[in-house]
């Protein structure tokens, strides 16, 4: 994700009284940084895949305890965007949950998922009922909002992304011939998918 996408925060934030907090994961590099230092890797399947824990569920889950004990608070209700139309595993989270993992002598912690039962339609009607507007990334076409060459993108989505980010398109596409190996799970050289999108003669 890009500074774009703090901008956009920033800018939703005067109509929400939400507090919004922004920061960064600590020191686990991720599977690109490593390639570019020479290490090589195998791609794996979705559901191995580093970035959920190491970028997303580790830094939110230590902001949330730091927050949580600077101000007193001994109950956390984590609230996640998934739906159980997105794929056949989301269809069978429970809407509410206590979490065992994240729970601790001195915290409760629930996962909560609002929008589990709701279309994509739904969701956004919801969005514009608030007052609120999409991320852009919606409104240039994405189906759903990601790293800009997820690896479990879809085809659309990663043309997107190729239109929108020439220069690190061809940073990926460089990094796969150099290493020898695909990052998308389709095993699908990024440069195949989206070939469609962009001139690959103006990335490479």
């Amino acid at each position: 994700r890009s500074t774009a996408s703090i901008f956009f925060f920033e800018d939703q934030r005067p109509r929400s009284s939400v507090l919004v907090s922004f920061f960064r994961r600590i020191t686990t590099p991720s599977r690109i940084n490593l390639a570019q230092v020479g290490v090589q890797w195998k791609p794996i399947p979705g559901e191995n895949r580093q970035c959920t824990s190491d970028l997303k569920r580790g830094p939110i889950q230590r902001e949330v305890r730091r927050f949580a004990k600077v101000n007193g608070f001994t109950q956390i209700v984590n609230c996640l965007g998934l739906r159980a139309a997105e794929s056949s595993g989301r269809a069978k989270k429970a809407t509410f949950r206590l979490n065992e993992s994240a729970s601790n002598s001195i915290l409760t912690w629930y996962e909560w998922l609002p929008v589990h039962g709701l279309t994509a339609l739904e969701v956004f009607a919801t969005i514009e009922n608030a007052g609120q507007r999409p991320h852009w990334a919606y409104e240039a076409g994405n189906e759903r909002l990601s790293c800009m060459f997820c690896i479990m993108g879809s085809r659309k989505d990663l043309q997107n992304a190729a239109r929108h980010n020439p220069q690190l398109l061809g940073e990926y596409i460089e990094l796969e011939e150099r290493t020898g190996y695909t990052m998308h799970q389709s095993r699908r050289p990024l440069k195949e998918l989206v070939a469609d999108a962009v001139t690959l003669t103006d990335v490479t």
